[in-house]
Protein backbone atom coordinates (compact mmCIF):
# COMPACT_ATOMS: atom_id res chain seq x y z
CA UNK A 1 0.00 0.00 0.00
CA UNK A 2 1.34 3.65 -1.20
CA UNK A 3 2.00 5.79 2.13
CA UNK A 4 -0.38 8.81 1.89
CA UNK A 5 0.61 11.63 3.86
CA UNK A 6 -2.87 12.50 4.17
CA UNK A 7 -3.94 9.04 6.13
CA UNK A 8 -2.55 7.42 9.71
CA UNK A 9 -1.41 3.95 9.27
CA UNK A 10 -1.50 2.04 12.38
CA UNK A 11 0.78 -1.06 12.16
CA UNK A 12 0.00 -3.03 15.51
CA UNK A 13 1.15 -7.06 16.62
CA UNK A 14 -2.11 -9.35 17.21
CA UNK A 15 -4.81 -6.32 17.12
CA UNK A 16 -5.20 -6.61 13.62
CA UNK A 17 -6.08 -9.71 13.42
CA UNK A 18 -8.19 -9.54 16.76
CA UNK A 19 -9.91 -7.21 15.22
CA UNK A 20 -10.68 -9.01 12.09
CA UNK A 21 -11.66 -11.91 13.84
CA UNK A 22 -14.75 -10.12 16.01
CA UNK A 23 -15.94 -7.95 12.83
CA UNK A 24 -15.52 -10.46 10.08
CA UNK A 25 -18.42 -12.25 10.39
CA UNK A 26 -20.85 -8.45 9.96
CA UNK A 27 -18.98 -7.13 7.42
CA UNK A 28 -19.47 -10.42 5.22
CA UNK A 29 -22.98 -10.59 5.95
CA UNK A 30 -25.59 -10.64 3.37
CA UNK A 31 -27.92 -8.99 5.51
CA UNK A 32 -27.78 -5.83 7.91
CA UNK A 33 -26.47 -6.05 10.91
CA UNK A 34 -27.12 -4.39 14.34
CA UNK A 35 -24.27 -3.39 16.44
CA UNK A 36 -25.05 -2.34 20.01
CA UNK A 37 -21.93 -0.17 21.94
CA UNK A 38 -22.04 -0.42 25.29
CA UNK A 39 -20.95 3.57 26.70
CA UNK A 40 -21.31 3.45 30.04
CA UNK A 41 -18.82 0.96 30.34
CA UNK A 42 -15.43 2.57 28.73
CA UNK A 43 -12.21 0.38 28.65
CA UNK A 44 -8.67 2.38 29.05
CA UNK A 45 -6.53 2.63 26.58
CA UNK A 46 -3.64 1.44 27.05
CA UNK A 47 -0.13 3.33 27.67
CA UNK A 48 2.08 3.72 24.71
CA UNK A 49 -0.58 2.86 22.66
CA UNK A 50 -0.24 5.48 19.60
CA UNK A 51 2.58 4.85 17.37
CA UNK A 52 3.97 6.92 14.52
CA UNK A 53 5.32 5.74 10.93
CA UNK A 54 9.02 8.12 10.67
CA UNK A 55 9.57 7.35 7.01
CA UNK A 56 12.39 10.03 6.57
CA UNK A 57 13.26 7.95 3.01
CA UNK A 58 10.26 10.21 2.25
CA UNK A 59 11.27 13.17 3.01
CA UNK A 60 13.82 16.26 3.96
CA UNK A 61 13.65 16.01 7.74
CA UNK A 62 16.24 14.75 9.66
CA UNK A 63 16.27 12.41 12.48
CA UNK A 64 18.08 14.30 14.35
CA UNK A 65 16.90 18.10 13.98
CA UNK A 66 16.20 19.65 16.92
CA UNK A 67 12.79 21.50 15.49
CA UNK A 68 11.53 17.54 14.54
CA UNK A 69 12.66 16.01 18.17
CA UNK A 70 10.26 18.95 19.33
CA UNK A 71 7.57 18.53 17.59
CA UNK A 72 8.05 14.76 18.53
CA UNK A 73 8.48 14.87 21.36
CA UNK A 74 4.91 16.82 22.38
CA UNK A 75 3.47 13.75 20.33
CA UNK A 76 4.88 11.29 23.20
CA UNK A 77 5.43 8.77 20.94
CA UNK A 78 4.09 5.19 22.47
CA UNK A 79 6.36 3.72 19.41
CA UNK A 80 8.25 4.25 16.17
CA UNK A 81 9.21 2.75 12.72
CA UNK A 82 11.89 2.71 10.39
CA UNK A 83 12.53 2.67 7.74
CA UNK A 84 9.47 3.07 6.08
CA UNK A 85 6.20 1.02 4.66
CA UNK A 86 6.29 1.44 1.07
CA UNK A 87 9.69 3.25 0.77
CA UNK A 88 11.46 0.08 2.34
CA UNK A 89 11.20 -2.37 -0.46
CA UNK A 90 14.44 -1.24 -2.63
CA UNK A 91 16.10 0.23 1.33
CA UNK A 92 19.48 -1.09 2.04
CA UNK A 93 19.86 0.01 5.65
CA UNK A 94 23.29 -0.82 5.78
CA UNK A 95 23.93 1.98 3.11
CA UNK A 96 21.12 3.82 3.98
CA UNK A 97 19.91 4.58 0.01
CA UNK A 98 17.45 3.16 -1.94
CA UNK A 99 19.68 0.63 -3.47
CA UNK A 100 19.21 1.03 -7.64
CA UNK A 101 19.96 -2.27 -8.28
CA UNK A 102 17.19 -3.48 -6.21
CA UNK A 103 15.41 -0.42 -7.24
CA UNK A 104 15.47 -1.63 -10.99
CA UNK A 105 14.33 -4.93 -10.37
CA UNK A 106 11.05 -3.82 -8.86
CA UNK A 107 10.40 -0.76 -11.60
CA UNK A 108 12.00 -1.95 -14.78
CA UNK A 109 11.08 -5.67 -14.77
CA UNK A 110 8.71 -6.89 -17.77
CA UNK A 111 6.01 -6.00 -16.71
CA UNK A 112 7.11 -4.53 -13.94
CA UNK A 113 6.91 -5.72 -10.22
CA UNK A 114 5.43 -3.27 -8.58
CA UNK A 115 2.50 -0.48 -9.55
CA UNK A 116 3.11 3.21 -11.07
CA UNK A 117 2.42 4.22 -7.58
CA UNK A 118 4.82 2.31 -5.79
CA UNK A 119 7.31 2.97 -8.32
CA UNK A 120 7.02 6.83 -7.81
CA UNK A 121 7.41 6.93 -3.99
CA UNK A 122 10.84 4.52 -4.44
CA UNK A 123 12.07 6.77 -7.25
CA UNK A 124 11.36 9.68 -5.02
CA UNK A 125 13.10 8.34 -1.87
CA UNK A 126 16.11 7.21 -4.01
CA UNK A 127 16.62 10.63 -4.90
CA UNK A 128 16.03 11.70 -1.18
CA UNK A 129 18.02 9.42 0.39
CA UNK A 130 21.39 10.26 -1.88
CA UNK A 131 20.75 14.02 -1.44
CA UNK A 132 20.62 13.46 2.50
CA UNK A 133 23.37 11.46 2.74
CA UNK A 134 21.76 8.12 3.64
CA UNK A 135 18.96 7.41 6.38
CA UNK A 136 20.68 5.04 8.97
CA UNK A 137 19.78 3.11 11.79
CA UNK A 138 21.92 4.83 14.53
CA UNK A 139 20.39 8.40 14.04
CA UNK A 140 17.09 6.40 14.42
CA UNK A 141 18.14 5.07 17.36
CA UNK A 142 19.50 8.38 18.65
CA UNK A 143 16.01 9.95 17.62
CA UNK A 144 13.74 6.58 19.39
CA UNK A 145 15.90 7.07 22.04
CA UNK A 146 15.49 10.27 23.36
CA UNK A 147 11.90 9.37 24.16
CA UNK A 148 12.57 5.92 25.27
CA UNK A 149 10.46 4.91 22.73
CA UNK A 150 10.13 1.19 21.73
CA UNK A 151 10.39 0.55 17.68
CA UNK A 152 8.62 -1.29 15.05
CA UNK A 153 11.40 -1.94 12.37
CA UNK A 154 9.98 -3.38 8.76
CA UNK A 155 12.50 -5.05 7.33
CA UNK A 156 13.12 -5.22 3.50
CA UNK A 157 11.73 -8.77 2.88
CA UNK A 158 11.78 -8.28 -0.73
CA UNK A 159 15.55 -7.14 -2.35
CA UNK A 160 17.62 -7.80 0.77
CA UNK A 161 19.74 -10.20 -0.81
CA UNK A 162 22.79 -9.25 1.67
CA UNK A 163 24.09 -12.43 3.05
CA UNK A 164 23.28 -12.25 6.96
CA UNK A 165 21.73 -8.85 6.56
CA UNK A 166 18.81 -9.51 9.10
CA UNK A 167 21.22 -10.90 11.65
CA UNK A 168 23.36 -7.49 11.31
CA UNK A 169 20.69 -5.27 11.50
CA UNK A 170 19.54 -7.09 14.25
CA UNK A 171 22.93 -6.92 16.11
CA UNK A 172 23.50 -3.64 15.62
CA UNK A 173 19.83 -2.39 17.09
CA UNK A 174 21.16 -4.44 19.99
CA UNK A 175 24.27 -2.10 20.34
CA UNK A 176 22.49 0.97 20.32
CA UNK A 177 20.03 0.08 23.20
CA UNK A 178 16.88 -0.13 20.81
CA UNK A 179 13.84 -2.06 22.06
CA UNK A 180 12.62 -3.77 19.07
CA UNK A 181 8.69 -4.33 19.84
CA UNK A 182 8.31 -6.13 16.12
CA UNK A 183 10.55 -6.85 13.35
CA UNK A 184 8.14 -6.12 10.42
CA UNK A 185 9.10 -8.83 7.48
CA UNK A 186 8.08 -7.32 3.90
CA UNK A 187 5.89 -4.29 4.06
CA UNK A 188 2.11 -5.08 2.46
CA UNK A 189 2.46 -8.09 0.74
CA UNK A 190 -0.13 -8.76 -0.32
CA UNK A 191 -0.51 -5.59 -2.45
CA UNK A 192 2.56 -7.41 -5.10
CA UNK A 193 1.37 -10.68 -6.46
CA UNK A 194 3.60 -10.72 -8.85
CA UNK A 195 6.25 -10.99 -5.79
CA UNK A 196 4.31 -13.16 -4.03
CA UNK A 197 1.75 -14.73 -5.34
CA UNK A 198 0.29 -16.00 -2.81
CA UNK A 199 0.23 -15.96 1.36
CA UNK A 200 1.77 -19.38 1.80
CA UNK A 201 4.60 -18.08 -1.25
CA UNK A 202 5.33 -15.40 0.79
CA UNK A 203 5.84 -17.49 4.67
CA UNK A 204 7.83 -19.71 2.97
CA UNK A 205 9.68 -16.61 1.35
CA UNK A 206 10.03 -14.72 5.21
CA UNK A 207 10.83 -17.77 6.82
CA UNK A 208 14.61 -18.13 5.16
CA UNK A 209 16.72 -16.30 5.90
CA UNK A 210 14.89 -13.54 7.21
CA UNK A 211 13.34 -14.87 10.27
CA UNK A 212 15.94 -17.74 10.51
CA UNK A 213 18.81 -14.92 10.66
CA UNK A 214 16.55 -12.52 13.22
CA UNK A 215 16.26 -15.36 15.95
CA UNK A 216 19.91 -16.96 15.50
CA UNK A 217 20.73 -13.85 17.11
CA UNK A 218 17.60 -12.57 19.32
CA UNK A 219 15.86 -16.03 20.00
CA UNK A 220 12.98 -14.28 21.95
CA UNK A 221 12.46 -11.36 19.11
CA UNK A 222 9.19 -10.54 18.18
CA UNK A 223 8.77 -11.19 14.57
CA UNK A 224 5.89 -10.53 12.50
CA UNK A 225 4.31 -11.26 9.08
CA UNK A 226 1.44 -9.60 7.52
CA UNK A 227 -2.38 -9.95 7.32
CA UNK A 228 -4.46 -7.85 5.18
CA UNK A 229 -7.33 -7.66 7.03
CA UNK A 230 -10.73 -6.06 6.50
CA UNK A 231 -9.31 -2.33 6.05
CA UNK A 232 -6.61 -2.37 3.81
CA UNK A 233 -7.25 0.59 1.86
CA UNK A 234 -7.71 -0.67 -1.66
CA UNK A 235 -9.36 -3.85 -3.74
CA UNK A 236 -7.23 -6.98 -2.35
CA UNK A 237 -5.43 -8.59 -5.05
CA UNK A 238 -5.61 -12.29 -3.07
CA UNK A 239 -8.80 -11.73 -1.18
CA UNK A 240 -8.34 -15.25 0.59
CA UNK A 241 -4.87 -14.30 2.06
CA UNK A 242 -5.30 -14.35 5.72
CA UNK A 243 -7.24 -17.59 5.39
CA UNK A 244 -4.17 -18.87 3.64
CA UNK A 245 -1.72 -17.49 6.24
CA UNK A 246 -3.75 -18.56 9.12
CA UNK A 247 -3.18 -22.25 8.12
CA UNK A 248 0.41 -22.11 6.81
CA UNK A 249 2.81 -24.52 8.54
CA UNK A 250 4.82 -24.08 10.08
CA UNK A 251 3.68 -21.10 12.10
CA UNK A 252 6.70 -19.59 12.65
CA UNK A 253 6.00 -16.16 13.66
CA UNK A 254 4.67 -15.07 16.93
CA UNK A 255 2.75 -11.30 15.78
CA UNK A 256 0.88 -10.00 12.94
CA UNK A 257 1.04 -6.90 11.51
CA UNK A 258 -1.90 -5.15 9.86
CA UNK A 259 -2.42 -1.57 8.35
CA UNK A 260 -5.95 -0.07 8.87
CA UNK A 261 -6.91 2.60 6.38
CA UNK A 262 -10.05 4.53 5.73
CA UNK A 263 -12.80 3.25 3.52
CA UNK A 264 -13.13 5.42 0.28
CA UNK A 265 -15.92 4.40 -1.79
CA UNK A 266 -17.22 0.79 -2.17
CA UNK A 267 -15.23 -2.23 -1.86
Amino acid sequence: MQERSRYYKLAVSVLAAVLAANVALAADAVTATSVNIDTTAPSPIPAGFSGFNVPQLRNGVEYFDPKFVAATASLLPGSLRFPAGTASLAFDWQAGHIDTDWLDYLTLSVPPLVDSGTAGILNTAQKLTQAKGGVFLSDFAAFANTFGSPVVICFNGYTDDIPSSATQMVQAAQSYGLNVEEWELANEPYLYPKIFPTADSYAASMLNPYYSDIVSVAPSATAGLFSEGLFPGVKVNNPVWDTVLSTYTPSYWNATSGHVFPIRGSR
